[in-house]
């Protein structure tokens, strides 16, 4: 895919957030709010399944340039709520995607090929609240906890003539998590800003962990240019089924304050 096509692409689901962004409400002496639509370039990597199609969990190894052409639906965006030391906030990532591939087993007989299609659909969402540990103007420390729901629906369908085959081991489930968040100014306008958590604990996944490390812009008092490098993962296992999945890119968004 070409570089324009993906700056297109940007811009187009930026757009479409900032269009999801609430009005603008009376709130109370003290209260901060702050919605960033964010684009999360991540490609996949893992496996998902229960192998009743093949045998094994089918596996996934695709970068976001391939993603991308199987698209249907995406919506990424954060709103935080903050008074003084503690704040409250929720994430939500939604992506929808699906492809298909046809094999024929031996060309030039009368024997049928096969035909896979496959679907990735999830919503990870995230609640929690944060208090602020170090205060030093732009500075801080934020020590995180909350909730972290997944709802995945992967499915693979296999076609040989007649015999259909299918696995559609759809989950869900919510993870406790823990963890900080970081900032530090560089100069009048760029913060450096980190974050990472740890949670599952076998009350949900056997283990889940998110980190991202990225660096901010500030426009104005209003927005903020924000770019980084953010890895999630999870391993998930319950009966036969299997989720072990590990999402990982570059991610671009926008803050918006009031």
């Amino acid at each position: 895919m070409s570089l324009s096509r993906q700056v297109m692409a940007v811009m187009v689901i930026a757009v479409l957030s900032l269009g999801s962004l609430p009005a603008r409400a009376q709130t109370g002496e003290g209260w901060r709010f702050e919605f960033t639509p964010y684009l999360w370039l991540a490609g996949i990597r893992g496996e998902f399944g229960d192998g009743s199609v093949a045998g094994t969990p089918p596996r996934v190894d695709a970068s976001f340039d391939s993603l991308l052409s199987r698209l249907g639906m995406a919506f990424m965006g954060t709103l935080e709520a903050r008074r003084d030391r503690w704040s409250g906030y929720g994430d939500l990532i939604y992506l929808s995607f699906s492809d298909s591939a046809g094999i024929r087993l031996a060309p030039g007989l009368a024997t049928p090929g096969v035909r896979f299609d496959a679907a990735l659909r999830g919503t990870v969402l995230s609640l929690g609240a944060t208090h602020r540990l170090r205060d030093a103007g732009r500075a801080s420390t934020d020590l995180v906890a909350g909730l972290r729901h997944y709802s995945l629906d992967p499915s693979v369908d296999g076609t040989s003539g007649p015999v259909q085959r299918r696995g559609n081991p759809a989950r869900d489930w919510t993870d406790p998590v823990i963890g900080f968040r970081l900032r530090q100014p560089v100069s009048d306008r760029w913060d450096l800003t980190g974050y990472a958590d740890l949670g599952g604990f076998g009350l949900g996944s056997r283990l889940t962990y998110q980190f991202y490390a990225g660096a901010e812009y500030a426009f104005s008092k209003t927005y903020t240019g924000r770019v980084g490098y953010r890895q999630l993962y999870v391993d998930y296992e319950d009966g036969s089924t299997r989720i072990n999945l590990t999402f990982g890119g570059l991610m671009l968004g926008v803050g918006i304050r009031w």
